[in-house]
């Protein structure tokens, strides 16, 4: 969310869409406000200094991007700013601290990259690596620090909810599982 709006980089509607939808929680409203560079969907996405930032994706190939993408919901301008080590989809996206952190993803296989990019510069670099490789996941930042949530090993979903936390500027990240989640879980599980 960004200037109390909320955003969608939009994906599949039967077809891949390239669309940025801005959407007035107050009114119902949307509108589309851009178009990435290219159709594409399971990329992540997260906002940081009044910008959307869309990292990665499928495209209609099938090809993994490794595109990060700014738009700037004010004016509708959208630039590649830089380039992931490798192209992914499925991944986490999150910003804190000024920066903006790609997480896991597929490629082929399940990634465990931690990626900082410098939405100033376009400067990307894989600062860490997950305790265990994953896609599907999702991620938050808060108070300085990303959660990453969840996530499958392969095809098959974890058995549990992990919760990773990854504090910028520190070499690896580290895991906590909380009791609440995994009972959560395994209530809704069965």
């Amino acid at each position: 969310m960004a200037a109390e709006k909320v955003y969608a980089l939009r994906g599949w509607d039967g077809r891949l869409l390239d669309e940025v939808v801005e959407i007035d929680p107050t009114t119902g409203d949307a509108r589309v406000i851009a178009h990435l560079p290219s159709e594409r969907e399971m990329l992540g996405a997260a906002a940081i200094g009044g910008k959307l930032y869309a990292v990665g994706g499928e495209d209609s190939s099938g090809n993994y991007l490794d595109e990060v993408v700014m738009i700037d919901p004010s004016s509708g301008e959208v630039k590649v700013i830089g380039h992931l080590p490798s192209g992914r989809a499925r991944l986490a996206v999150a910003a804190v601290n000024g920066r903006v952190y790609a997480i896991g993803g597929w490629s082929g296989g399940k990634l465990d990259e931690v990626v900082e990019i410098n939405p100033v510069t376009g400067a990307v670099m894989v600062i860490a690596h997950l305790p265990s490789a994953r896609a599907d996941l999702a991620a938050v930042g808060v108070d300085g620090r990303i959660y990453a949530l969840g996530g499958c090993a392969g095809c098959d979903f974890l058995d549990r909810i992990a919760i990773i936390e990854i504090i910028p500027g520190l070499e690896f990240p580290s895991a906590y599982h909380s009791t609440m989640q995994q009972v959560w879980y395994k209530a809704c599980g069965e």
